[in-house]
Order: C-alpha cells, then structure tokens, then sequence
C-alpha cells in the first residue's frame, strides 16, 4: 500500500538524551525519515521522525498535537534493498514549540502488530 511517502535512507546511530533519559526504559536511535501523522478526527499532516525506540518515537509535526492524544505514524522504510511500510500508533506523551510552525513531539507506541515490531526491532539493532 502507497501512501506516497517518498523513501529516504535510513540514519539509526545511539543519541543521548537530557532531562528525559531518566524517564526512558529504552535506548533511542536517530531516524530521519518523511513521516505521515493522522490525528484524531482524521486530519493528516506531513511531518519528519526524530528519533526511535522499541517503546516510542519523536518526531517533528507542522502543528501542536495535546498531551494524552493519540495518533498514527506511517513511515516507509527502505534499508538493505527491502520497503517496509510502518504503521505505528500511540498517545503523545509531550509535545513543544520549536519554530513559528514546527514542533517536536514525544509519542509511546500503545498498540502494534508483529510485522511492524519485528521491522523496528531490526532498525534498533
């Protein structure tokens, strides 16, 4: 299934974090991919992930997204000659004014489905 996401290569390098590290269970890895972001009540934006872990992922958003939401990433995912369409859902944990229409948002997976888990946990290694 096409989402028209354009595939990018995929950066997954460890990155320290500040302040949150204390509150995290699991090591973050950069990713810099075209992510498409459904909000509650159907609206779709285009955003760009941050950073992913096996329990959430950071990404950055055109508009505020509240606390306690819960919404849906679908990022495709090129490495090693294979596509993998990842749909990944969550709740918004925090989310934070970068610029005028930029914003970086914390989001733990609620839900996922074996394939999607088994690709992630692949980036993660």
């Amino acid at each position: 299934m096409s989402t028209g996401i354009p595939q990018q290569d995929i950066e997954l390098t460890e990155r320290p974090r500040v302040g949150l590290q204390e509150q995290r269970r699991a090591t973050r890895k950069i990713l810099r991919l075209t992510a498409q972001i459904t909000l509650p009540g159907g609206i779709i934006l285009a955003g760009q992930t941050a950073d992913v872990s096996r329990e959430g992922i950071g990404f950055f958003s055109p508009s505020s997204i509240a606390a306690g939401h819960d919404c849906t990433l679908n990022i495709a995912i090129a490495a090693c000659g294979a596509t993998a369409e990842l749909h990944l859902v969550g709740r918004v944990c925090h989310c934070s004014k970068v610029s005028e229409d930029h914003y970086r948002v914390g989001m733990k997976f609620i839900r996922m489905d074996e394939s999607t888990a088994a690709v992630l946990c692949a980036a993660m290694r």
